[in-house]
């Protein structure tokens, strides 16, 4: 446990994605286990927490999962719109590869609407 929150407070000084968080969910979820251990040997007489600091723990991976999703969504947005022909490629042929991305972009959404109908993920 000692090495996991060192290896925690490392990534979070270093501003790593999630590490406040994860170390957050932890420092709530170590506790409640502790306490889980010292109320079975009968040192606590307080009820069990463990199922409590989980269900936090879950709730904060939850978190940064969606915000490493929702960023990586983001980046390849940002991408998509930053990209630039070579000189040598004419108006017309660029405007034919904005189509296709753009057919693919509604092909693939479709597909998507598709599977969400039929029940298929």
């Amino acid at each position: 446990i000692i090495q996991v929150i060192r290896v925690l407070i490392i990534a979070s000084k270093n501003q790593k994605f999630g590490a406040r968080l994860f170390l957050l969910g932890f420092g709530i979820f170590g506790p409640a286990i502790v306490n889980d251990i010292l109320k079975a040997i009968g040192v606590l007489h307080i009820p069990f927490l463990s199922s409590y600091g989980f269900l936090v723990f879950i709730i904060f991976q939850a978190n940064i999962l969606s915000r490493r999703f929702s960023s990586g969504f983001e980046i390849a947005e940002n991408l998509g719109d930053d990209i630039t022909f070579p000189d040598f490629i004419n108006e017309e042929d660029k405007e034919t590869i904005r189509n296709f991305e753009i057919k693919i972009y509604l092909k693939s959404n479709a597909t998507v609407m598709s599977w969400s109908k039929s029940g298929q993920t």
